[in-house]
């Protein structure tokens, strides 16, 4: 029984209805979206939390800053989004509102997972009543709190989970293995810097390359608030090049692969070329030999018996 099948017709209309095999096809199309939206990736670092966004600027007439995929709710808590904008910004909103009133009340700041799990009980209660669709958002939320550095990813079924580093969007596989490669929990800012940057770079189709124009970072620190990191700052970091794993220090298995094959071919190339220039120089002195062997038999050949049978065998 598939989504959109004759038999699951009556089941993906309402996202409150149970399919007969356990399945919520509204909330299923719902993470469809998300895994349509650009690539988000975040992880810890030793005092904080990194953040990366994908922004994929698809016109020259568009500006870079009016896409939003990085969002500071509180001066300790960052998030990035994959899916849909509007329903990003709105439980952003309530995020910042639900922030806020724990400071009113509490006279502190909120916990980082506290306010994940506000957020992700929103997102799950529009799954029970209808009338309602469920969010189409995936959200990667971090901060730094008195229990330290904490870093959560929500899904569009309510689901919530903790992670050290973790990313959302079309790239996630390939991005969350080059996390697996590569993270370690002593990392400094800058080193996680390169790590998010090279698991977006991952993240990409095949064509294409990733570039400072397209990025958006930002950070949390224990001892600084929320911050996003200009073009000039990421420069300094990762360089001028467009963000491939070579330039960034870190291992990858697609640049490996790739380099071994390049080498070889360059190899083989090489020999193939000496060859020839080998035979191409040689071939003019083994033909003056011959010629020269074959004049002096010939000379030789009217005076002696010897020389007229070796010139008849061609010697």
């Amino acid at each position: 029984m598939y989504p959109g099948s004759a038999k699951s017709a009556a089941y993906d209309r309402s996202a409150t209805m149970f399919s007969p095999d356990g399945r919520l096809y509204q909330v299923e199309y719902a993470s469809k979206i998300v895994q349509q939206g650009t690539t988000g990736a975040a992880c810890i670092y030793r005092n904080g939390v990194v953040f990366g966004a994908d922004k994929n600027i698809t016109s020259k007439l568009m500006l870079p800053d009016s896409v939003e995929k990085l969002f500071k709710v509180d001066d300790h808590i960052g998030a990035v989004s994959a899916g849909l904008v509007g329903d990003a910004r709105r439980l952003i909103q309530g995020a910042r509102a639900k922030a806020q009133e724990n400071i009113m009340y509490y006279d502190e700041p909120i916990h980082v997972e506290t306010l994940a799990k506000d957020i992700s009980g929103n997102m799950q209660v529009v799954t029970q009543y209808g009338g309602m669709r469920p969010f189409g958002v995936s959200f990667i939320l971090g901060g730094v709190d008195e229990t330290g550095p904490r870093l959560f990813e929500t899904e569009p079924s309510g689901a919530l989970a903790e992670y050290v580093a973790v990313a959302v969007g079309q790239g996630r596989k390939e991005a969350m293995e080059h996390f697996e490669k590569n993270f370690q929990s002593n990392f400094s800012r800058e080193q996680a810097v390169k790590l998010v940057f090279g698991a977006l770079e991952q993240g990409l189709p095949k064509n294409q390359r990733l570039s400072l124009d397209r990025v958006d970072f930002g950070y949390v620190d224990k001892d600084k608030p929320f911050a996003r990191m200009d073009k000039n700052e990421l420069k300094a970091i990762i360089g001028s090049r467009s963000g491939s794993a070579s330039a960034l220090g870190l291992s990858s298995s697609k640049n490996s692969a790739r380099r071994v094959v390049l080498s070889f071919f360059i190899h083989r190339s090489l020999n193939r070329s000496t060859s020839a220039v080998m035979a191409s120089f040689n071939a003019p002195r083994l033909s003056k030999v011959r010629f020269r062997k074959r004049a002096m038999i010939q000379r030789l050949a009217k005076s002696t018996p010897f020389s007229t049978f070796a010139l008849s065998f061609g010697l």
